[in-house]
C-alpha cells in the first residue's frame, strides 16, 4: 500500500550522503586515465580478413544476378513484339525516315545479343568458370553502347519524323506520343548505359568476383586496394 504524501517527509534521511562529492586536493595530481589514440585499420586486421574470404554467390553479385535475370526476361518479353515493327505498314515508315529502318536492325539484334549473352553469363557464373568476369565484361561493354545508340537514334530519328509528321496532317495527340517516344529511349539509353558502366567496374574491382572465379591472389589485392 502506498504511503500518505506527508510520510514521505518523516522518513529518516542520512544528510551525510547527500554531500558525498570527493574533495580534490589542488595539489593532488589528476589520476583519470588519458584517451587512448584512434587506432587505424591495417590491412591484415580481421576485418580485411573477412573480405578477403568472401566468396560465392553472394552480396552484391547475388543482387546482379537477379537483375541480370529480370534483364533477361524483359529482353525475351520486348523480342515477342518484334514483328508487330516489321509489318508493311511499320516498315514503309523507313522510306520517310532513313534512320528508322537501320536503327529497327540495330534494336533487333543487340536485343537477341543481350539475350543470349545474359543466358549464357548466367550458366557461366552458376558454374564459376573462369572466364566469368571477362564475359560479363565485354557483355555489359556492349550493353553500354546499345545505350548510346539508343539515346543519339532517339534524337537523330526525332529530328526526321516530326516533319513528315506535319506533312501528313497529324493531331497534336500524335506528336504528343513522338516526343514521349524520344523521352522515353532516351531515358532508357542513359539508364542503360550507367549501369552497364557500373556493373562492368564491379567486375574488373571486386574481391568477391576475384576469389569466386579461382584467382585469390587478385582477390587479396583488391580488398588491400593494391
Amino acid at each position: 500500500m502506498a504511503r500518505p504524501l506527508s510520510s514521505w517527509r518523516r522518513l529518516p534521511l542520512n544528510t551525510k550522503s547527500l554531500d558525498a562529492t570527493p574533495k580534490i586536493s589542488a595539489n593532488e595530481p589528476m589520476t583519470d586515465p588519458l584517451p587512448e589514440p584512434i587506432r587505424t585499420r591495417r590491412a591484415d586486421s580481421p576485418r580485411f580478413e573477412v573480405l578477403a574470404e568472401e566468396t560465392g554467390v553472394g552480396g552484391w553479385l547475388l543482387f546482379f544476378c537477379i537483375s541480370e535475370s529480370a534483364a533477361v526476361l524483359l529482353n525475351i518479353r520486348a523480342l515477342a513484339q518484334i514483328p508487330q515493327v516489321f509489318r508493311p505498314e511499320s516498315w514503309a515508315l523507313g522510306e520517310q525516315a532513313s534512320l528508322y529502318r537501320p536503327l529497327v536492325l540495330f534494336e533487333t539484334t543487340a536485343q537477341v545479343i543481350l539475350t543470349v549473352g545474359g543466358l549464357v553469363g548466367l550458366i557461366l557464373l552458376f558454374r564459376r568458370h573462369p572466364r566469368t568476369p571477362r564475359f560479363f565484361t565485354v557483355l555489359l561493354a556492349f550493353s553500354s553502347l546499345y545505350g548510346v545508340v539508343e539515346m543519339v537514334g532517339a534524337e537523330k530519328l526525332y529530328a526526321q519524323l516530326l516533319p513528315v509528321m506535319s506533312k501528313v496532317g497529324t493531331t497534336a495527340l500524335d506528336r504528343l506520343r513522338l516526343r514521349n517516344f524520344r523521352s522515353d529511349t532516351m531515358f532508357r539509353g542513359f539508364q542503360m548505359l550507367v549501369v552497364g558502366i557500373g556493373w562492368a567496374l564491379y567486375w574488373q574491382m571486386s574481391a568477391r568476383v576475384a576469389r569466386t572465379f579461382g584467382d585469390p591472389e587478385l582477390a587479396e589485392s583488391r580488398v588491400r586496394g593494391v
